[in-house]
């Protein structure tokens, strides 16, 4: 049985760092391949936002392999990702000003610092914890530095 959650951000700003960050595109997990293409599809034809919520989708995917009686069998979540999540619950990177755009900034201040990364890290540390495995699939991966944050995440 499989079952489809997109994470991005809600393309609604002020949601960013929620449960809008994620979608279930199957109705709980399917066993038909036609439910399977078709969450693909509103995959592919979804318009959601830019940035990457992993944590929530992996909430989300979690709700998602609880919610559908499995017998005891592995549970298992694959992520097709780029590998760098930006946003996480509660955690949104500020929003460069119109100077800072004029000045040729763009993007999200702070957008890859550990503020995100150990939210990420505690929900997968959790999914390991409950004997789910967890498997990324690495795509359009791009070579930017990782920042530090010297806030308490």
């Amino acid at each position: 049985m499989i079952g489809v959650v997109e994470f991005a951000t809600s393309t609604d700003t002020s949601k960013r760092g929620t449960d809008d960050d994620a979608a279930a595109r199957t109705n709980g997990l399917v066993s038909s391949k036609d439910d399977v293409t078709k969450a693909l599809q509103a995959v592919k034809e979804s318009k959601m936002g830019s940035q990457t919520d992993l944590e929530v989708g992996l909430k989300k995917a979690e709700e998602m392999l609880n919610t559908t009686k499995t017998d005891n069998k592995q549970k298992y979540i694959i992520v097709f990702t780029d590998a760098i999540p930006n946003v996480a619950s509660g955690v949104v990177p500020e929003v460069y000003s119109d100077e800072e755009k004029a000045q040729g900034y763009q993007g999200f201040k702070s957008a890859y610092d550990d503020k995100v990364f150990v939210p990420t890290k505690n929900e997968l540390t959790s999914l390991a914890n409950k004997g789910i495995t967890v498997m990324s699939l690495l795509i359009d991966m791009k070579n930017e530095e990782i920042q530090i944050s010297t806030e308490n995440p």
